[in-house]
């Protein structure tokens, strides 16, 4: 993961902490990705199966514990992975001493805090409870956290992800841990071609197009080719209050880019597949080429993937075979590059 400066790294954590709320713990070990289903008070989450994937950690000893801590580590591998957090959070930690300790020792802790910093609240003067800091203004600082509740004043082992605030100066704020985010700040391959469409005035939202390594949403991509192929269609179906893409997701129907509509209008800020982006760079370029038209073949995404190679806008089919996997923000800005000559 490579961002062009901390801002923006700090911005994508901001997003991907907040993004969280609502989400609920769980009564047993079922339906754990859900936001809201199988909710009860036993602590059971995605973020303790997602900590132990991510840091090699025993899901029976972490499952069905305490979690704030969990959260806050996990939101730093959902944004850059689990061996640069780590690095940037001096170890993970689902244990809140623990992550005091690891700030205190690298020269990383501070009595005043800075958008991303991480927050530690204290029972009896040993942290029991932590969060991420998303804003700070007017003498009070707000937070993203796991595990509370939307009750004033610190709320341990209550159940949710929810944002709140306190003031500058309430007594259970520990202090704040400062995550290393130069580490986050190097050229990535990806980041020359988000200058190039930036340049050109297609992307304008570089903390979401930053994230180089997440996966692509539907909404952005079709915002995205709906510029690159000559701007927003009108129409009077168009309607941006039902989904700001919505309108884009219109054009690129009206421009015979899109023909099944009810796919992307129904999940538009799931992410994207390969199948169905190669299918819209193929027909945004022109269409199929008559060779694969009707060809059976193993997976329908396998004729657009051999028509964007006999066009030459795609040279590493190999990348693009796993037709129901994700496709990185990084890959779809060098793919349209390529296709549109950028």
């Amino acid at each position: 993961m490579g961002f062009n400066n901390k801002e923006t790294a700090v911005s994508a954590i901001l997003t991907e902490a907040k993004k969280w709320r609502g989400y609920l713990e769980k009564r047993s070990n079922s339906q754990l990705e859900s936001f809201t289903g199988n909710a009860g008070r036993n602590n059971y989450t995605i973020f303790a199966v997602d900590y132990c994937n991510f840091y090699g950690e025993n899901l029976n000893v972490y499952q069905a514990q305490p979690w704030c801590a969990m959260y806050v580590s996990d939101v730093f591998a959902y944004v850059f992975g689990a061996a640069l957090a780590e690095k940037m959070l001096y170890g993970h930690y689902a244990y809140c001493p623990y992550g005091v300790n690891h700030f205190k020792e690298n020269n990383a802790w501070h009595t005043s805090p800075k958008l991303g910093d991480v927050i530690f609240f204290a029972s009896n003067g040993t942290a029991s409870h932590t969060g991420i800091v998303t804003k700070v203004v007017n003498g009070r600082v707000y937070t993203s956290e796991g595990n509370t509740s939307s009750a004033g004043g610190v709320i341990a082992n209550g159940g949710s992800v929810e944002e709140k605030s306190y003031s500058l100066g309430y007594s259970r704020i520990l202090g704040y841990g400062r995550p290393n985010y130069d580490l986050a700040v190097s050229a990535h391959w990806a980041q020359k071609y988000k200058e190039r469409l930036k340049a050109n005035g297609y992307i304008t939202d570089e903390a979401y197009w930053g994230a180089y390594d997440s996966p692509a949403k539907k909404s952005q991509v079709v915002a995205l080719v709906d510029k690159m192929t000559g701007g927003m269609w009108a129409s009077n179906e168009a309607d941006a209050s039902i989904h700001w893409s919505q309108p884009h997701i219109i054009s690129l129907c009206g421009k015979g880019i899109i023909t099944d509509k009810t796919q992307w209008i129904n999940s538009p800020d799931a992410s994207i597949s390969a199948a169905l982006f190669l299918a819209v760079i193929d027909k945004a370029t022109g269409g199929m080429t008559e060779t694969y038209k009707g060809r059976v073949t193993d997976h329908w995404g396998r004729n657009n993937l051999d028509s964007l190679c006999d066009k030459g806008i795609i040279t590493t089919p190999e990348m693009w075979t796993c037709f129901e996997g994700e496709v990185s923000r990084g890959n779809a800005m060098a793919l349209l590059c390529r296709a549109f000559n950028f």
